[in-house]
């Protein structure tokens, strides 16, 4: 059956069995290059069935917040939010022996409904190039696809590191500085612009807080200096949001300026450094590997890992910035959500195309998901 007969249909339950479906092999597992993948052949033909899968693999395990983010088949379009919860008159079930019915006050559901995004990026080469591919310093078009590969790599992961006020997600995958995002940032951190630029999924966060809030700590649109004790806040006024209070599937994401003044204030307390543990980036997100030998060393604050990405946003009111934001991310509840995990197509057939040379074409059908809010935190205003 061809692959495509199963996108978004929530057939798939792991990882490893959308990818078997689309590719006939699990990219994950199969190749880590293609310089030693069984399958390159040397034929541009052979070869290029490769770049969908090659670009997957990159994008699931890059050492960036990209590589960081839990990824999961698509399951549903759409998730049941609690946004009040019914208690009684005090917490908890207890009941009189032989007293009446207990009444039946429901809690407040609503509805966060997610569509799919499609990324696509074209590349094209016409038949006179074609003709001088290799000669005379003329691009060949492996060289132009391997580029091209790399530049969405960057792209992605930028689009969702991007600026939040700056406009709506559009055709983009959602931002974390979206998702990570609260009613009093709009009110009170000085943001400016379109308010509804921070809304998600259709969820306004511009009229009062709500259960679409995660918590901001912003300064009220004026800097403040660095310090630890504000990852403390974040975590503080997360714990409450977690499951189970536990740090597994928690991450830090910031950019390299932040986490090196991060590393001098450590240095400031002891005669050492930040603690560093293993951290291999998978599919269910960074996860730390003690004793492990395939892995990426990455700095600890308070036994969460803090990764790095130099894509990080430094705003924090409309034209100011200062050093990088901090996000507190519960993998918990966000995921990339995968219906189509990235495909790689050309063709020559100039009717099909409306050009006179060759097309490729790479696409991939997904979100940045969020399904709970409280549990994340993000730290602004910071210099």
């Amino acid at each position: 059956m061809d692959a495509s007969a199963f996108a978004n249909k929530g057939m798939f339950d792991t990882w490893d069995s959308m990818m078997e479906s689309y590719y006939g092999f699990d990219p994950m597992n199969d190749m880590s290059n293609k310089a030693d993948a069984p399958y390159v052949m040397g034929t541009t033909g052979v070869r290029n069935v490769l770049y969908g899968p090659w670009l997957t693999a990159i994008i699931v395990t890059a050492a960036n917040a990209l590589g960081a983010q839990r990824d999961a088949p698509w399951k549903k379009s759409g998730y049941r939010l609690a946004t009040a919860m019914e208690f009684g008159s005090t917490p908890g079930e207890g009941q009189t022996e032989g007293g009446a019915i207990p009444y039946s006050v429901m809690d407040t559901i609503d509805t966060l409904a997610i569509p799919p995004k499609t990324l696509a990026n074209v590349i094209e080469m016409s038949t006179a190039e074609m003709a001088m591919e290799g000669k005379d310093d003329v691009l060949k078009w492996a060289e132009l696809v391997d580029f091209r590969r790399k530049v969405i790599l960057n792209s992605v992961d930028q689009s969702i590191l991007a600026y939040a006020g700056a406009a709506t997600a559009g055709n983009n995958l959602e931002s974390i500085d979206r998702i990570i995002s609260s009613y009093d940032e709009i009110a009170n951190a000085g943001e400016g612009g379109t308010a509804s630029n921070w809304n998600y999924e259709g969820k306004s966060r511009t009229g009062a807080a709500s259960a679409y809030d995660a918590y901001v700590k912003h300064f009220s649109g004026s800097t403040a200096t660095f310090a630890l004790s504000y990852l403390d806040a974040l975590m503080q006024n997360c714990i409450p949001f977690w499951d189970d209070g536990s740090v597994e599937n928690k991450c830090w994401i910031t950019g390299p300026d932040t986490l090196a003044r991060m590393q001098q204030l450590i240095m400031l307390q002891f005669r050492g450094q930040m603690n560093l543990e293993p951290v291999q980036y998978t599919v269910n997100g960074a996860k730390t590997l003690p004793g492990q030998k395939s892995f990426t060393m990455v700095s600890m604050y308070d036994n969460i890992p803090a990764i790095m990405d130099k894509f990080v946003d430094k705003h924090y009111t409309t034209g100011a910035s200062g050093i990088s934001k901090v996000y507190l991310e519960d993998q918990n509840y966000v995921e990339l959500a995968v219906g189509q995990p990235w495909q790689y197509q050309e063709s020559m057939e100039y009717l099909a195309t409306g050009k006179l040379g060759k097309r490729g074409i790479f696409h991939f059908v997904g979100e940045m998901t969020a399904f709970n809010f409280g549990c994340h935190g993000k730290l602004q205003a910071i210099i």
